[in-house]
């Protein structure tokens, strides 16, 4: 009885922040703009590092028309590696505790109707120089089957 409580509350809680996170991106992503890419930076990269990755995305954010918002663009540009918005895990040996749990990417935003491999192989060819610092670059779903 207490375990279906707890999945409850687990259920909701998670909703509500779910509900929050995209209630905040109101303005920056529109209805029918799509995710074009999972960016991840390794765990090694410097802040230095980080800042020209972030440079480099915010050059090609206003360069490219189509593009929309890149979520953790102010961390990389501040030196600190991206987060997701917060998802809530429940701790294993405390069923009425959770914990945050963010993913360290940022996510690319993209106007509807793109050819997104052409938008996609363009963001990845100007992170040339960037390359050997990437844990991750690619379309969001394939992301979500890899890490999920």
């Amino acid at each position: 009885m207490a375990d279906t409580k707890a999945k409850k509350l687990f259920a909701r809680l998670r909703t509500e922040e779910e509900k929050a996170w995209w209630r905040d991106m109101t303005g920056l992503v529109g209805n029918t703009d799509q995710q074009l890419v999972v960016i991840s930076p390794r765990s090694d990269a410097t802040a230095d590092e980080l800042k020209s990755l972030g440079q480099i995305l915010a050059l090609w954010k206003a360069e490219f028309p189509q593009a929309r918002h890149i979520w953790g663009l102010a961390d990389l540009l501040d030196g600190r590696c991206p987060r997701t918005p917060p998802i809530y895990h429940m701790v294993p040996y405390s069923m009425d505790r959770f914990e945050e749990c963010y993913e360290p990417v940022a996510l690319v935003y993209a106007a509807e109707g793109i050819n997104i491999a052409a938008a996609a192989r363009d963001l990845y060819e100007r992170l040339s120089g960037f390359h050997s610092k990437l844990a991750w670059f690619e379309h969001p779903d394939t992301y979500s089957n890899c890490q999920r």
